[in-house]
């Protein structure tokens, strides 16, 4: 009993230390970046697949006094050496005004590692971007993926903002409306386009209708379809411009 105690301490311990660390570390790369202004949504993480390496995301405001009701963010992607004295940043994207927050605001930004091996080589990793509409009437919800690899000093994104899941419907408030949804799974093909694993994006997509039954509300129809798409590298990347 006592050594899976002792595990369990030791690993919290390091889980508690990498957490210390990944705040530490975003502070510094605000204070080297961008003069030590700060965002409440930049966020870290090691990189499972390469542990000597954390990626980093800095969504920085920008202000924007033509447009009071509308934030602009500059967006860095960066991938730094882990536990490197000063931060040593390995690769680096850097894209001004790349994402927008105003009526539909932005939810939460997640980090994804999962296993994007795209040759023996290079392997990627995603940004995720949580979207949330505000009105009752017209609900919406989305989010959007956006993948990098490092070449060399310079991060290239693979392509930006495919939208993974979406939500969104117009009803009474109380039970009758249209509703639909979309959603995107990610996978790396069999087949091989200029060095780089082609991508398959699985969908599906639900549309229903709601209605009022006595005192219940159902759903009145509801119809699935599902497709499937390949996304091939032509040299800048994935063209996604059949998704949008």
């Amino acid at each position: 009993m006592m050594p899976r105690i002792l595990t369990l301490l030791i690993t919290l311990c390091f889980t508690s230390l990498a957490f210390a660390d990944c705040g530490a570390l975003i502070t510094e790369l605000e204070n080297k970046l961008y003069n030590g202004r700060k965002s409440e949504m930049s966020l870290c993480k090691v990189w499972p697949a390469d542990q000597t390496k954390t990626i980093v995301v800095l969504p920085m405001p920008v202000s924007s006094p033509d447009a009071p009701d509308v934030t602009l963010y500059d967006l860095d992607v960066l991938v730094v050496a882990t536990d490197s004295q000063p931060a040593e940043i390995l690769s680096f994207s850097h894209e001004p005004e790349a994402l927008v927050s105003d009526a539909v605001r932005i939810d939460d930004i997640q980090i994804d590692t999962a296993r994007y091996q795209l040759n023996s080589q290079q392997r990627a990793f995603g940004v995720r971007v949580d979207y949330r509409g505000s009105s009752s009437a017209n609900p919406f919800a989305e989010q959007v993926l956006s993948l990098y690899v490092m070449k060399g000093s310079v991060l290239q994104a693979l392509f930006k903002g495919l939208s993974v899941e979406q939500y969104g419907g117009e009803w009474d408030t109380r039970c009758a409306g249209e509703f639909n949804s979309t959603k995107r799974t990610l996978s790396i093909g069999q087949t091989v386009t200029k060095g780089y694993a082609d991508l398959r994006v699985n969908e599906v997509s639900e549309f229903w209708t709601t209605k009022e039954q006595g005192d219940v509300c159902i759903d009145e129809s509801k119809e699935m379809k599902k497709t499937s798409h390949s996304l091939k590298y032509n040299d800048k990347g994935y063209d996604i411009s059949a998704l949008k």
